[in-house]
Protein backbone atom coordinates (compact mmCIF):
# COMPACT_ATOMS: atom_id res chain seq x y z
CA UNK A 1 0.00 0.00 0.00
CA UNK A 2 2.78 2.42 1.14
CA UNK A 3 4.86 1.85 -2.39
CA UNK A 4 1.57 2.03 -4.28
CA UNK A 5 0.84 5.94 -2.86
CA UNK A 6 4.50 6.88 -3.34
CA UNK A 7 4.14 6.11 -6.15
CA UNK A 8 2.05 9.03 -7.17
CA UNK A 9 4.18 11.45 -6.34
CA UNK A 10 7.34 11.17 -9.14
CA UNK A 11 6.76 14.04 -10.61
CA UNK A 12 5.43 15.67 -7.18
CA UNK A 13 8.32 16.11 -4.77
CA UNK A 14 5.97 18.52 -2.82
CA UNK A 15 3.37 16.28 -2.22
CA UNK A 16 5.84 13.49 -1.21
CA UNK A 17 7.40 15.23 1.22
CA UNK A 18 4.02 16.68 2.92
CA UNK A 19 3.21 13.05 3.04
CA UNK A 20 6.26 11.17 3.93
CA UNK A 21 7.07 12.80 6.90
CA UNK A 22 4.98 13.72 10.32
CA UNK A 23 4.75 17.35 10.27
CA UNK A 24 3.63 18.60 13.72
CA UNK A 25 3.62 14.74 15.51
CA UNK A 26 6.40 13.53 17.56
CA UNK A 27 10.46 14.57 16.60
CA UNK A 28 8.41 16.98 14.08
CA UNK A 29 5.89 18.23 17.19
CA UNK A 30 7.10 21.96 16.37
CA UNK A 31 8.05 21.90 12.64
CA UNK A 32 6.83 22.49 9.29
CA UNK A 33 8.09 22.72 5.50
CA UNK A 34 9.55 26.70 4.99
CA UNK A 35 7.44 28.82 2.63
CA UNK A 36 10.67 28.79 0.65
CA UNK A 37 11.38 25.33 0.44
CA UNK A 38 7.37 24.46 -0.37
CA UNK A 39 8.51 26.67 -3.43
CA UNK A 40 11.44 24.99 -4.48
CA UNK A 41 9.61 21.41 -4.50
CA UNK A 42 6.61 22.70 -6.28
CA UNK A 43 9.24 24.25 -8.77
CA UNK A 44 10.61 21.23 -9.47
CA UNK A 45 7.57 19.33 -9.89
CA UNK A 46 6.09 21.79 -12.35
CA UNK A 47 9.34 21.44 -14.27
CA UNK A 48 8.67 17.55 -14.21
CA UNK A 49 5.35 17.41 -15.68
CA UNK A 50 5.82 20.20 -18.11
CA UNK A 51 6.35 16.63 -20.08
CA UNK A 52 10.89 17.51 -20.97
CA UNK A 53 12.35 15.59 -23.92
CA UNK A 54 15.02 13.37 -22.69
CA UNK A 55 17.69 16.52 -22.97
CA UNK A 56 16.09 18.50 -20.50
CA UNK A 57 16.53 18.95 -17.05
CA UNK A 58 15.23 21.10 -14.30
CA UNK A 59 17.56 23.00 -12.73
CA UNK A 60 17.70 25.45 -9.71
CA UNK A 61 19.85 27.13 -7.59
CA UNK A 62 19.18 28.14 -3.69
CA UNK A 63 20.78 31.53 -2.79
CA UNK A 64 19.92 31.94 1.37
CA UNK A 65 21.64 32.50 5.04
CA UNK A 66 22.67 30.22 6.87
CA UNK A 67 20.44 27.51 9.16
CA UNK A 68 17.62 27.61 7.06
CA UNK A 69 16.86 24.44 6.06
CA UNK A 70 19.04 24.18 2.85
CA UNK A 71 20.25 21.04 3.96
CA UNK A 72 16.91 19.86 5.10
CA UNK A 73 15.65 20.21 2.03
CA UNK A 74 18.39 18.53 0.17
CA UNK A 75 17.73 15.53 2.06
CA UNK A 76 14.19 15.64 1.78
CA UNK A 77 14.98 15.66 -2.29
CA UNK A 78 17.14 12.69 -2.69
CA UNK A 79 14.80 10.75 -0.41
CA UNK A 80 11.73 11.87 -2.62
CA UNK A 81 13.72 11.08 -5.81
CA UNK A 82 15.27 7.55 -4.84
CA UNK A 83 11.64 6.52 -3.32
CA UNK A 84 10.19 7.85 -6.79
CA UNK A 85 13.10 6.61 -9.63
CA UNK A 86 13.34 3.46 -10.90
CA UNK A 87 17.49 3.09 -10.41
CA UNK A 88 18.33 6.52 -10.34
CA UNK A 89 21.24 8.10 -10.63
CA UNK A 90 21.87 10.40 -7.57
CA UNK A 91 25.72 12.24 -7.21
CA UNK A 92 26.21 13.99 -3.77
CA UNK A 93 29.15 17.00 -3.21
CA UNK A 94 29.15 19.64 -1.70
CA UNK A 95 32.31 22.51 -1.30
CA UNK A 96 34.12 20.77 0.95
CA UNK A 97 34.70 17.05 2.19
CA UNK A 98 33.85 18.03 5.71
CA UNK A 99 30.39 20.09 4.28
CA UNK A 100 29.49 16.98 2.68
CA UNK A 101 30.59 13.87 5.35
CA UNK A 102 28.64 16.50 8.59
CA UNK A 103 26.27 18.49 6.96
CA UNK A 104 24.62 17.21 3.79
CA UNK A 105 25.44 13.51 4.34
CA UNK A 106 24.37 13.64 8.31
CA UNK A 107 21.21 15.54 7.37
CA UNK A 108 20.28 12.89 5.42
CA UNK A 109 20.36 10.47 7.74
CA UNK A 110 18.50 12.52 10.14
CA UNK A 111 15.57 12.72 7.71
CA UNK A 112 15.81 9.34 6.27
CA UNK A 113 15.61 8.10 10.20
CA UNK A 114 12.05 10.55 10.22
CA UNK A 115 10.62 8.92 7.16
CA UNK A 116 7.60 6.97 7.22
CA UNK A 117 9.52 4.48 4.19
CA UNK A 118 13.03 4.70 5.82
CA UNK A 119 12.81 1.00 6.19
CA UNK A 120 12.93 0.79 2.50
CA UNK A 121 16.48 2.38 2.44
CA UNK A 122 19.89 1.27 4.21
CA UNK A 123 22.33 4.83 4.77
CA UNK A 124 26.26 4.50 5.15
CA UNK A 125 28.94 7.36 4.81
CA UNK A 126 29.22 7.65 1.01
CA UNK A 127 26.09 5.62 0.08
CA UNK A 128 22.30 6.13 0.27
CA UNK A 129 20.66 2.97 -1.27
CA UNK A 130 17.38 1.21 -1.54
CA UNK A 131 18.10 -2.03 0.42
CA UNK A 132 16.81 -4.85 -2.09
CA UNK A 133 18.64 -3.15 -5.08
CA UNK A 134 21.90 -1.58 -3.47
CA UNK A 135 23.91 -2.02 -7.08
CA UNK A 136 21.86 0.08 -9.14
CA UNK A 137 19.24 1.76 -6.85
CA UNK A 138 21.44 4.70 -4.76
CA UNK A 139 23.00 7.85 -4.07
CA UNK A 140 26.54 8.49 -3.57
CA UNK A 141 28.53 11.16 -1.58
CA UNK A 142 31.04 12.00 -3.41
CA UNK A 143 34.05 14.40 -2.54
CA UNK A 144 35.04 16.57 -5.74
CA UNK A 145 38.58 17.00 -7.12
CA UNK A 146 40.09 19.27 -9.91
CA UNK A 147 42.65 16.22 -10.38
CA UNK A 148 39.63 13.47 -10.45
CA UNK A 149 37.08 15.47 -12.35
CA UNK A 150 36.15 12.06 -14.20
CA UNK A 151 34.40 10.99 -10.97
CA UNK A 152 31.33 13.48 -12.36
CA UNK A 153 31.45 11.94 -15.85
CA UNK A 154 29.25 9.14 -17.26
CA UNK A 155 26.06 9.93 -15.38
CA UNK A 156 24.02 8.32 -17.91
CA UNK A 157 20.72 6.63 -16.66
CA UNK A 158 16.92 7.71 -17.19
CA UNK A 159 16.87 9.23 -13.87
CA UNK A 160 19.68 11.52 -12.73
CA UNK A 161 19.79 13.75 -9.74
CA UNK A 162 22.97 16.07 -9.24
CA UNK A 163 23.04 17.80 -6.23
CA UNK A 164 25.85 20.23 -5.38
CA UNK A 165 25.27 22.10 -1.56
CA UNK A 166 27.05 25.35 -1.14
CA UNK A 167 27.86 25.37 -4.64
CA UNK A 168 29.60 28.48 -5.08
CA UNK A 169 32.81 26.52 -3.46
CA UNK A 170 32.85 23.78 -6.45
CA UNK A 171 35.62 24.46 -9.10
CA UNK A 172 34.12 25.35 -12.38
CA UNK A 173 35.82 21.54 -14.21
CA UNK A 174 33.41 20.15 -11.59
CA UNK A 175 30.91 21.91 -13.50
CA UNK A 176 31.69 21.44 -16.69
CA UNK A 177 32.11 17.53 -16.53
CA UNK A 178 28.90 17.21 -14.67
CA UNK A 179 27.19 19.27 -17.66
CA UNK A 180 28.62 17.26 -20.04
CA UNK A 181 27.87 13.80 -18.61
CA UNK A 182 24.19 14.88 -18.61
CA UNK A 183 24.09 15.47 -22.37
Amino acid sequence: MLKKRVATYRNNPLGFCLFNWMWGENTLKDRALEPWQKEVLWDIGKGLEGGMDVEEAVQLAVASGHGIGKSALIAMIIIWFLSTHAHPQVVVTANTGTQLATKTWRELAKWWGLSLNKDWFTWTATKFYLTDEPATWFASAIPWSKERAEAFAGTHEDNVLVIYDEASGIDPIIWETTEGALT
